[in-house]
């Protein structure tokens, strides 16, 4: 007997829109600020190139070193930080996110699963206009950071919002490390969206329980138009061949 799906959750950054673009919008919003406040020019390019070779937690102080020496602090650094999880992004849907949501909105239930800082994930809602695409955005941030994924609480959220089951609850995410582990343990479908140019691209599941079951690398290529899960007849989570996608019929 086959459970009809009646539930699709997405998670945020680098699913359902680049996470580098909010990262290149960060930059310029910090960029301005350097510029006006200490005088200093280049900072958006430097703190690109710094982001491009894989310098993650310390670009500003990175970027500052080469282009102020000892022309800031540490309340520098924190103004800088504030900037940048508190500015309105220039982002937009990827195209197949897009496509997707406007083909399931009134069909489906919706719900977005998003982990990070309150202000700067309701930015994000805001700038991609979520509200009029999305049933449910869970933030949360605002359950506490113990309750950030993989912690089942965001997912039950979604099942007591909508009087669902997990059976009938899709999850697509790109993280390996967080994403699938709270919705596996609940019976949910997880599927793993493995874009190109994913910040996430080459992590892997540290363990069984956070793989996911499927994965895909497109969100155009799942046959949404008959989208159910048979418990039965879901493959095992598929050898990953690079540019391959493994299409989904749920």
């Amino acid at each position: 007997m086959k459970t009809i799906t009646t539930t699709v959750v997405f998670d945020l950054d680098d699913t359902l829109y680049p996470e580098k673009d909010f990262v290149i919008s960060g930059f310029m919003a910090v960029d301005e600020w350097v510029c006006a406040h200490l005088g200093i020019k280049g900072f958006f390019q430097q703190a690109q190139e710094a982001f491009e070779q894989g310098i993650r937690g310390t670009i500003f102080n990175t970027v500052l070193d080469k282009l102020a020496a000892n022309r800031y602090n540490q309340l520098t650094i924190n103004e800088m930080i504030k900037i940048y999880r508190n500015h309105f992004p220039k982002i937009q849907l990827a195209t197949d996110a897009e496509e997707i949501l406007k083909n399931l909105k009134g069909k489906k239930n919706l719900a977005i699963i998003t982990d990070g800082d309150l202000s700067t994930q309701k930015n994000k809602g805001k700038a991609l206009d979520l509200e009029n695409k999305i049933d449910l955005v869970v933030y949360t941030d605002a359950y506490g950071r113990e309750n950030w994924k993989p912690s089942k609480l965001p997912y039950e959220k979604v099942m007591d919002h909508f009087h669902v089951k997990g059976s009938e609850c899709v999850y697509i995410g790109d993280n390996p490390s967080k994403d699938f582990k709270g919705a596996n343990e609940l019976g949910w479908l997880t599927v793993r969206l493995r874009r190109p140019q994913s910040l996430h691209r080459l992590i892997e599941a540290p363990s069984p329980e956070f793989a996911p079951k499927l994965e895909i690398n497109s969100l155009s290529l799942v046959d949404w138009g008959n989208c159910f899960w048979s418990p039965k007849s879901v493959p095992p989570p598929p050898l990953r061949k690079r540019g391959n996608c493994a299409k989904g019929n749920f």
